[in-house]
């Protein structure tokens, strides 16, 4: 039988044993209908027909192009710190972070409605090292207070809070201190959700610990 795999754009997770895909490329997310979605659970079993593989091929949620894995997402870690929850003393007001801030999330906010998550994931965010966390005390202590920093000049920023434009301007913010840490997309079912935080290691930066575990991560960004 052919090799498939994923194509590119695609990510998947699986909540109460269903698929849920991310396509990168469009913007969306979306389910499968009853039988392609029994196609692609055998595809993931290895116990699927060539003669289904290929409609799989037809719908594009599967090429033989590519070398993607079958994994639904990166590997991240189960959360079990989150910044927010830690103490931390209070930071003077700094002019140039919050100039900094607000041109990252300005850009970041043009990017998304322009070019969209795909390409201002690619122009922005992609780095050599992924699923990063500071290695020493040392480390960790100066990735909480640059995330401190980003978080209270944030409040001062005239643009709407939401969570994918958050996300991505503080690991922008971050990536410029040579901070390496990711952007997981999360999802949930009945009802469907979306949402999505910055995430070093096993603690979150920008969210609650109790609100993002009731999410199961579909793509690392």
């Amino acid at each position: 039988m052919t090799n498939y795999w994923l194509h590119d754009d695609l990510s998947f997770c699986l909540i109460d044993g269903r698929p849920i895909f991310l396509d990168m490329g469009s913007d969306r997310y979306f389910r499968l209908s009853g039988n392609m979605e029994r196609i692609f659970m055998n595809w993931l079993g290895n116990a699927c027909a060539e003669n289904d593989a290929a409609l799989l091929v037809e719908r594009k949620i599967l090429t033989d192009l590519s070398a993607r894995s079958r994994n639904p997402c990166e590997p991240v870690q189960e959360p079990q710190l989150s910044a927010l929850e830690l103490p931390l003393p209070p930071a003077p007001g700094d002019a140039r972070t919050l100039i900094e801030v607000l041109a990252t999330v300005s850009w970041t906010q043009v990017q998304l409605k322009t070019i969209g998550i795909k390409r201002t994931v690619e122009r922005g965010l992609r780095s050599d090292s992924k699923l990063g966390i500071a290695a020493t005390e040392g480390d960790q202590a100066k990735l909480l207070a640059a995330a401190h920093d980003f978080l209270e000049a944030r409040k001062l920023v005239p643009v709407g809070a939401r969570c994918l434009l958050d996300s991505l301007a503080m690991a922008k913010f971050l990536k410029r201190r040579y901070m390496h840490v990711n952007v997981i997309v999360g999802v949930t079912s009945d009802p469907f959700s979306a949402h999505c935080w910055v995430q070093a290691g096993n603690m979150v930066l920008n969210d609650a610990l109790g609100n993002v575990r009731i999410y199961s991560p579909i793509r690392v960004l």
